[in-house]
């Protein structure tokens, strides 16, 4: 997936992810991410933010989930079915950067 910030702003909504096409959507409510990985992109000129969402912020990967990651840098976090579910109020990833950078990420949930 692709994240372009809007006004050095986005959040990830894991319960609500487009799919392969535009008619399609996958839904990771009831899941658990299995792994997730996250790209600040080298074309981007500013480090990225990625940190639990301030509106119903998912907690699988800690309750103040914060990480920066540098122009070009990549974490990537394994949850092994040790995290929270995703649901209604444990289910977005805000991401901080400046102007329209980009994110890239994957996710495994099951």
């Amino acid at each position: 997936y692709e994240v372009t910030l809007s006004t050095g702003a986005a959040t990830i909504n894991l319960a609500a992810l487009t799919g392969l096409t535009a008619d399609e959507s996958v839904v990771g409510t009831g899941l658990k991410v299995q792994a997730i990985l996250f790209k600040n992109k080298s074309t981007n000129v500013n480090a990225l933010t990625i940190a639990k969402g301030a509106s119903n912020g998912f907690t699988g990967l800690g309750s103040s989930f914060s990480v920066t990651l540098p122009v070009g840098g990549w974490c990537l976090f394994s949850g092994a079915d040790g995290g929270a579910d995703i649901a209604s109020g444990d289910r977005t990833i805000d991401v901080s950067g400046t102007g329209s950078q980009v994110l890239q990420f994957a996710v495994v949930m099951g």
